[in-house]
């Protein structure tokens, strides 16, 4: 274990370091008493999903080693497996607990608050911006940009979450990384779970669907005619079907406001920019990159990605001013 490490474990204290794990599994606890199937179905299928975390893990350990520390590799890599195994082993339990719950809560909203906010935010959004934003994207991107939307907000957008998850359960600033893990948490639960609930909606996609109107059958059109046709077409029968079935499956639950796409991009990029100031950069314009394909496949509003970006950056801001009040001398690695 570092000296910064010890340092910033000592800042935070034995009992501000255990308050949100502690959290995490109350959320867990919850989610199995109001419904006990959907919960330990979900915690199941996450933690099939993550049995294949450790190679990657080591892949990328693996990497760091070479590239960063080519003259001691084994040496890194043994600090490592002595140092922070056993945390990161910890995290990717409480991370299974966490979003197995989220699935649940979100699997839940119609059936607590019925979805009545669509006509709201299309209407905010057509007032913001003229028309539909998604109307405005399609018109002025070329069609091969569609794979790379297509891409960038998927599988990309899912490797990056993991990925920084587990960099930052190694990470040695531990003042940085309470910081990281507690703005995580609190967007899941704040945005993801009471937000989601209260402003219930389903997005434009399931306009036609959900709510029985042709209001975005113009963009429906043009998503169906452009390169992520197919895909996104799946994609939203998978997750109508597991809505009208009832039957809960990995990934299901319908929500579009706030976006946790670019709640989770926004976080990120808060954090890059912590650490560098040209990462951070790289974040943003990720964060650009998720705003304009959020509204190009038709999964949300525009206004669903401001609200979530507006947040993320005040609950990155509030976990700052409580955890970041280093004693006089400490630095921070990067």
């Amino acid at each position: 274990m570092t000296s910064i490490e010890i340092a910033g474990s000592d800042a935070l204290g034995y009992r501000a370091r255990l308050t949100l794990p502690v959290l995490v599994v109350a959320y867990g606890l919850v989610a199995a008493l109001v419904s006990p199937a959907i919960y330990f179905d979900m915690l199941a299928d996450y933690a099939q999903q993550f049995a294949v975390l450790p190679p990657l893990v080591l892949l990328g350990l693996a990497a760091v080693a070479l590239v960063r520390h080519r003259h001691a590799p084994h040496a890194y890599l043994r600090r490592v497996a002595t140092s922070r195994a056993l945390p990161l082993a910890v995290t990717a339990g409480l991370v299974c607990v966490g979003l197995a719950a989220f699935t649940t809560f979100k699997i839940l909203i119609p059936h607590v608050v019925p979805f009545w906010a669509d006509p709201l935010f299309a209407g905010i959004d057509r007032a913001l911006h003229g028309t539909d934003p998604g109307l405005i994207v399609h018109a002025l991107l070329p069609d091969w940009a569609g794979h790379a939307i297509g891409v960038l907000y998927g599988p990309v957008w899912f490797l990056a979450w993991f990925g920084t998850m587990a960099a930052m359960a190694l990470h040695p600033d531990a003042v940085l990384r309470q910081r990281y893990f507690w703005a995580m948490g609190l967007t899941v639960l704040l945005l993801g779970t009471v937000l989601a609930t209260l402003l219930a909606s389903f997005g434009p996609i399931f306009f036609d669907d959900l709510a029985g109107s042709s209001r975005f059958d113009a963009l429906l059109l043009q998503i169906a005619e452009s390169p992520v046709g197919a895909y996104m077409a799946e994609a939203s029968g998978y997750l109508l079907a597991s809505y009208g079935a009832e039957r809960p499956s990995l990934g299901t639950g319908i929500s579009a406001m706030p976006s946790m796409h670019l709640a989770i991009g926004t976080l990120h990029a808060l954090l890059l920019g912590r650490l560098n100031r040209w990462a951070g950069l790289l974040g943003w314009g990720y964060v650009a990159l998720l705003l304009v394909g959020s509204v190009y496949l038709g999964w949300h509003y525009a206004i669903d990605g401001y609200v979530s970006i507006a947040a993320v950056s005040l609950i990155w801001w509030v976990t700052g001013r409580r955890l970041e009040r280093r004693p006089a001398g400490m630095s921070a690695a990067y």
